[in-house]
């Protein structure tokens, strides 16, 4: 099987959750990093405010039942645990792709 991008990943996600491009970019880069820093998401999405951003998918998703915690750790940035990333990766969506990703 094939491995996922960075890319496929974001659009999959985008289509699937509707989700607008940053957020599914950021939801993206939650799932492969181990930790985002604020300078990552300014970096990697572009010029708007990363802290608004993370309210944004806070607030705007329970994905398919799915509890999205995004934690915060100071000096590091932002997380998720590996059990939410599990749940997202065993998606229906991702179904067609290597499920021992290491790296999506």
């Amino acid at each position: 099987m094939d491995r996922l991008s960075v890319d496929d990943a974001k659009a999959r996600l985008g289509r699937h959750f509707d989700l607008p491009p940053q957020i599914s970019k950021l939801l993206t880069l939650l799932l492969v990093m181990e930790f985002v820093s604020i300078e990552a998401i300014a970096t990697r999405i572009g010029p708007s405010n990363p802290r608004m951003l993370i309210h944004q998918l806070r607030r705007r998703v329970l994905l398919n039942g799915l509890k999205i915690e995004i934690h915060n750790t100071r000096g590091y940035g932002y997380f998720m645990k590996d059990d939410i990333k599990a749940a997202f990766l065993g998606l229906p969506l991702f179904s067609a792709v290597n499920p021992a990703l290491g790296v999506i």
